[in-house]
């Protein structure tokens, strides 16, 4: 009976762990808001480049040109800043020059984001979540506001869906800037899937979206692994430092912030 017994309790326990197993592998792989999204050419590129353009598009505008330059100035804001925030990041990418927006506060940047889209895995919800994207660093205390529009013909910055990228990113922004300097356009692509195939759900849609309008604002990579903007993105928020860099981008002129033979005013 002993021996009987034995042999029931072995076909239980065979049976429960042939159970875990099945249900294991049917159970659906967790998705993570943490993902590399990299700008296409704000990084790398752009402190290769000669004339900092990294790849940028550059189209002429009438916009005004910014007005005479205060160097001194200029290295006493960037000096005082660089302790709280990565101001010294995007200009050792860029070659000392500043790419921003003119004040857009009673001139809403016009945004479209693809309604729909025949890339699986796509919900509508997504788009909810990638104009909050948008709407964070609207309120992040920079001089600008957005408008959300439904024809792409009139937008400045649009947002695409792809399913992935094969170089592993999940979002890739490309911008334009004029002769000054000045942001003109923006164009935004947000994947919806790793290049593993393990779909990114809203969440990271939002967190990968708030990345990338970093991007079009004029604001590159941090260093630090907790800001928005670092390379592999898991904030859902705004730090300290990305709300001081954005804020101090603003407070710069477009263009070269270093005057002509001067040493640079950052690393």
């Amino acid at each position: 009976m002993r021996v009987r017994a034995e042999v029931w309790l072995l076909a239980i326990v065979v049976a429960l762990a042939a159970f875990i197993v099945t249900q294991a592998a049917r159970a659906p792989r967790r998705t993570s808001a943490q993902a590399a999204a990299d700008s296409a050419f704000l990084d790398s590129a752009a402190a290769a480049s000669e004339n900092a353009d990294g790849g940028s598009r550059v189209r002429r505008s009438t916009l005004p040109p910014p007005g005479p330059k205060d160097y001194a100035d200029i290295a006493r804001r960037i000096t005082a800043a660089e302790p709280t925030t990565y101001i010294d990041d995007i200009l050792a990418a860029r070659g000392g020059h500043v790419a921003r927006w003119v004040d857009r506060r009673d001139d809403p940047i016009r945004v479209w984001i693809q309604p729909r889209t025949t890339v699986k895995d796509f919900f509508p919800e997504f788009r909810d979540r990638a104009r909050d994207a948008f709407y964070v660093w609207a309120g992040a205390g920079v001089p600008m506001r957005f408008l959300f529009v439904d024809d792409s013909t009139v937008a400045e910055v649009r947002l695409r869906w792809i399913d992935h990228f094969d170089d592993g990113a999940a979002g890739k922004t490309f911008w334009s800037r004029d002769q000054n300097w000045w942001l003109v356009d923006a164009d935004v692509q947000i994947a919806l899937h790793r290049s593993s195939g393990e779909k990114f759900d809203a969440l990271a849609v939002r967190t990968i979206t708030m990345h990338e309008a970093g991007h079009v604002i004029g604001l590159d990579h941090s260093h630090n692994a907790d800001d928005v903007m670092a390379p592999r993105v898991h904030a859902t928020s705004l730090t300290a430092a990305d709300l001081g860099t954005a804020s101090l981008l603003y407070h710069l002129p477009p263009g070269s912030v270093k005057a002509t033979g001067a040493a640079p005013v950052s690393p």
